[in-house]
């Protein structure tokens, strides 16, 4: 397997994780020290992969001020 192809392997086996809600996929794949950054901009950390962030009832994310 190429790098390219390990990566995009990666990348379809998270996804696929995210999809059906696998925590127990996810923390085979993410590292302890996981962060990342999600599409509104909130950190999320191994522990909080798995779940959304609580959507009000516009839809927007329900997050508390830093």
């Amino acid at each position: 397997m190429t790098a390219p192809d390990g990566v995009l392997d990666l990348v379809r086996r998270w996804a696929a994780a995210e999809q059906q809600n696998d925590a127990g996929l996810l923390d085979g794949l993410l590292a302890e020290e996981f962060a990342g950054v999600g599409p509104l901009g909130f950190v999320l950390t191994r522990d909080a992969e798995p779940a959304d962030p609580p959507l009000s009832r516009d839809g927007h994310a329900d997050l508390p001020a830093r």
